[in-house]
């Protein structure tokens, strides 16, 4: 089965990421992918919008605000449930806070 290097979705937009195997080679990963750098940023930028602070996220999904800092620094991305449960504070849809790429 051949597995494209590229993937083109409807409207054009397309997907092409590389990442480091077990063995430490590049490999180009063939399907969507998040950017945590730039989900990092859209979340801390919907969350200081919303004039919410790190303790209030942090208290709301039961989690340590280094967890939340990771997140908005683009070391990290929330579980899906904690996606899910700070999607509904901040009145969005987690599909909006995920930036591909």
């Amino acid at each position: 089965m051949h597995i494209p290097h590229r993937l083109v979705l409807p409207g054009g937009f397309c997907f092409e990421k590389q990442r480091e195997n077990e063995e430490g080679m590049k490999v180009m990963m063939p399907y969507p992918v998040i950017n945590l750098e730039e989900t990092g940023r859209n979340i801390r930028n919907m969350i200081l919008e919303r004039d919410m602070s790190v303790a209030d996220i942090s208290r709301f999904l039961g989690i340590n605000r280094s967890s939340v800092y990771k997140v908005m620094r683009g070391d990290a991305v929330f579980s899906l449930d904690n996606m899910f449960a700070l999607s509904m504070l901040l009145n969005t849809s987690v599909n909006d806070m995920i930036v591909a790429g």
